[in-house]
């Protein structure tokens, strides 16, 4: 069989290629050349990308998938797991999502039927499948994508997918029932009830009951015979938009020990000295933070390491990466640590406008929601880039401001004595320590911190959960 003429075809005329059964009915069958894994078909694709060119970056500024350079890198990682896994669904979804971005749909198509080919129970893969052929216009068999994935799992994000793709094609009653449906499995999910008031649903207040329900049809939905909520769902209560900042002026039982630091940094050096910073302090939490991932290999890593001392942390996601790696986020709820907020892009919130702002953190909210099925209300500003308004526009969401403590700065310093130093100087109960997943520093100073922390009774919660202890007590 030879493949089909037309633009984006990834074989040539003299591949060999084999056929794989059709996962979705209605949707052709993808073909792969025989003998190499799938996510090698484009590789020429991206070396292109690579000497093209890119503009230059400073150190510490994170990976950004969508430019030439970072698709590059993760494409180099997720080929060499694939080589060593043909198999792993996971790699497959990620590299369909780098071909997408690299302007390489029908590639992403073929990658993301084959991971379905491989485990049809891989339900982020109905949702990218879905939404690729949403993109080229074949909504036929986008509906089919969404609706057999809903056949394997009661996925609230698909429902939303489903609805958002029936509303565009003016079937409105069909796309309120998804919204419904979405809304019953996660009734905090806000982007969902949004839509059901734009389709003429008034929500009511927290509280209510079912009965407070009423439809009141927009005009260009007059007459449709389009049926209240069944289910109650209200908003979200507003969070008290607490901050952390740089800076340890809200812990009053941080000592001047700094000049004490030891200079040989062992699991013992460390320990003598965070008990000596807290010494009188009632409860002895911080909060460990990493920013900019999740990453392909250094994420997973950090999860090991944590599990294998209780600790628990907060990660605050670049939605692009989160995107990528949807597995990574949800080991990462599943082992009780915390997904923030880390825009889109790691663009500066504080350089752009208040809408375009609020639209990412909302895109890579939603995102976060979807894949951890917990609502995310921490947001971390990239760079640190904060000022007033960008305050009041994180708070007015219900959202908290979080910044940080200790710096590590493990993106700038190659020397772990260096960084860990760094931190053991702003360390003290109530710190938020800031680290990033995407550079391996943190795999180089955790193993003295984790422990000294423990043995000095420390103990690494979530940046929600030291929050809560920071509230005053009734």
């Amino acid at each position: 069989m030879q493949p089909a003429d037309g633009p984006g075809n990834p074989l040539s005329s003299g591949d060999v290629i084999i056929d794989i059964p059709p996962v979705v009915p209605g949707i052709p069958p993808p073909r792969l050349q025989k003998g190499r894994p799938p996510g090698f078909v484009l590789a020429g694709l991206l070396v292109v990308l690579w000497v093209a060119g890119w503009p230059g970056r400073g150190l510490g500024q994170a990976l950004d998938p969508s430019s030439p350079q970072d698709i590059m890198r993760e494409f180099s990682i997720l080929a060499e797991r694939l080589r060593r896994s043909p198999h792993d669904v996971g790699t497959l979804n990620s590299l369909g999502i780098l071909y997408a971005r690299a302007g390489r749909l029908n590639d992403a198509i073929l990658l993301w039927n084959r991971g379905l080919a491989i485990n049809p129970r891989y339900i982020h893969l109905y949702n990218n499948l879905g939404s690729a052929l949403k993109a080229q216009g074949r909504l036929e068999e986008a509906i089919r994508v969404y609706q057999a994935g809903l056949s394997i799992a009661p996925s609230f994000w698909i429902h939303y997918n489903l609805g958002l793709l029936e509303k565009d094609r003016g079937r409105y009653i069909e796309a309120a029932r998804c919204f419904q449906a979405c809304l019953r499995q996660n009734p905090s999910f806000e982007p969902a009830a949004q839509k059901l008031q734009d389709l003429g649903y008034v929500l009511p207040s927290t509280g209510s009951d079912a009965a407070a329900y009423a439809y009141k049809p927009p005009i260009s939905l007059e007459g449709l015979p389009l049926s209240p909520m069944d289910q109650a769902v209200g908003p979200q209560p507003s969070g008290g938009g607490a901050t952390g900042a740089p800076g340890d002026t809200g812990r009053p039982w941080r000592s001047g020990a700094d000049r004490d630091l030891p200079v040989t940094l062992t699991v013992e050096a460390c320990t003598a000295y965070l008990e000596k910073v807290a010494h009188g302090a009632p409860n002895r939490m911080v909060a460990l933070t990493f920013d900019d991932g999740p990453h392909a290999e250094y994420t997973p890593r950090l999860l090991d390491l944590l599990q294998s001392h209780g600790a628990r942390a907060t990660f605050f996601v670049l939605g692009s990466r989160a995107e990528v790696y949807p597995d990574l986020l949800a080991r990462m709820a599943e082992a009780g640590h915390e997904v923030g907020n880390h825009t889109w892009n790691h663009k500066s919130l504080a350089k752009r406008g208040s809408g375009a702002a609020l639209a990412d953190l909302q895109r890579t909210a939603e995102l976060i929601a979807a894949l951890t099925n917990q609502s995310c209300r921490l947001v971390r500003p990239p760079y640190g880039h904060t000022n007033a308004e960008v305050r009041a526009m994180i708070h007015r969401q219900g959202w908290h401001h979080i910044m940080w403590d200790a710096d590590s700065r493990d993106w700038q310093l190659s020397d772990p004595n260096a960084m860990l130093a760094r931190v053991l100087r702003k360390t003290s109960p109530g710190a938020v320590v800031l680290f990033h997943d995407i550079h391996s520093g943190a795999l180089r100073v955790l193993p003295v911190l984790l422990p000294a922390l423990q043995k000095a009774g420390y103990h690494c919660v979530t940046v929600s959960q030291l929050l809560r202890d920071r509230e005053p007590k009734s």
